[in-house]
């Protein structure tokens, strides 16, 4: 992993908006621009595309699939499973996109949004996997960070003062949508998008020191190339 000063003054999550994807760059600005817009429809329907495309089109889902079919290789070996170039793999991923993206719309529909600003000195910071997850209720006997895992959290910073949160229908009591974050949260999005990385971790200043302590600690996350699937 990479960590780099990005020499964007408003630093973005951004894509290579296409003339479908027009209403999503729109839908950002004006959010940034106004937060309270959160609670509008017009806004948060392009948002749940947005947050949709980051589930198949990012490095990490490549991976993903790679390690999975590297693990299926290995357990499997009767099978015979071939190995995938890398074109087979993006071909993978790009079919996957088409099949996939609608399915998770219709579940990102049921999830309850929320804004978080960012009143400290320290930006949101944002990788090349922006979209994390979190889960604070772990389950014995399987995964706990699918779609539909009971407490899942999903967090995409949308600037270096915005964070979008979506949560599992019904997990945080309360009628609000919008509110402000310090240092503990700031902290906790940076740490999850060092951890949910494959390569890069960008931030409007040079201050990285959060960073280095948690590849420190876990030097495997400084790798690329390490198992997704276990």
């Amino acid at each position: 992993m990479e960590v780099k000063k990005s020499s964007c003054k408003n630093l973005r999550v951004q894509s290579r908006f296409s003339h479908r994807e027009r209403a999503r760059a729109i839908a950002l600005s004006r959010l940034t621009s106004d937060p309270t817009l959160i609670r509008s429809t017009e806004v948060r329907q392009p948002l749940l595309e947005f947050v949709a495309s980051f589930m198949a089109r990012t490095p990490e889902y490549r991976k993903v699939i790679k390690s999975i079919l590297a693990k299926a290789r290995s357990e499997l070996p009767d099978l015979a499973i071939p190995e995938f170039s890398e074109k087979e793999v993006k071909r993978l991923q790009s079919r996957s996109i088409v099949d996939n993206i609608p399915r998770y719309q219709a579940i990102l529909q049921m999830m309850d949004f929320y804004l978080f600003t960012n009143l400290t000195d320290h930006p949101l910071w944002i990788s090349d996997q922006p979209l994390v997850k979190h889960n604070e209720k772990s389950d014995p006997y399987r995964g706990n960070l699918g779609l539909l895992s009971k407490g899942i959290e999903l967090y995409l910073p949308l600037s270096p003062t915005l964070l979008l949160g979506l949560t599992e229908p019904g997990l945080v009591k309360t009628h609000r949508v919008e509110f402000e974050i310090g240092p503990e949260h700031v902290e906790f999005s940076n740490g999850r998008q060092i951890w949910f990385s494959v390569r890069y971790v960008y931030s409007p200043k040079q201050d990285f020191g959060l960073a280095k302590e948690i590849l420190e600690s876990h030097p495997e996350l400084a790798n690329p190339d390490r198992p997704r699937v276990v």
